[in-house]
């Protein structure tokens, strides 16, 4: 439909847009809320099995609905049967389990030791 400027004057103050949902703000926000439980986490972990149980944990530091839960759990089963399985984390698979030089990211040669066996420090470093 089209309407005439006119028209338009008439309608345009009653026109409401009603956003479901912002996702950047929303994302934004999601995020924050993860990194605040994640540091409570972190000072509360020195408790965990003394005073406050996984699942405690689990439900009212992480928020965790019951249905996360067991689909948490399921997947980091999942993952220690790949690792028992295949031998490594495959999350590190891609990163390489041996550091930044499995990305192209170039490092400096090891030094060469000594053939003397080199100064007590060098000594103490290549042990």
């Amino acid at each position: 439909m089209i309407i005439t400027p006119e028209e338009w004057e008439i309608i345009s103050s009653e026109i409401i847009f009603d956003y479901r949902k912002d996702s950047y703000f929303t994302e934004l926000k999601e995020g924050e809320l993860m990194k605040g439980r994640l540091d409570l986490l972190n000072v509360a972990d020195t408790y965990i099995g003394k005073y406050f149980s996984k699942q405690y944990i689990k439900k009212h530091v992480l928020r965790f609905t019951d249905e996360q839960i067991d689909r948490i759990e399921d997947e980091i089963a999942d993952e220690k049967a790949v690792i028992e399985k295949q031998g490594t984390d495959p999350l590190l698979v891609g990163y390489g389990a041996m550091g930044p030089t499995s990305m192209g990211i170039p490092q400096a040669p090891p030094a060469p030791m000594p053939q003397d066996g080199g100064s007590p420090e060098q000594q103490e470093m290549a042990k």
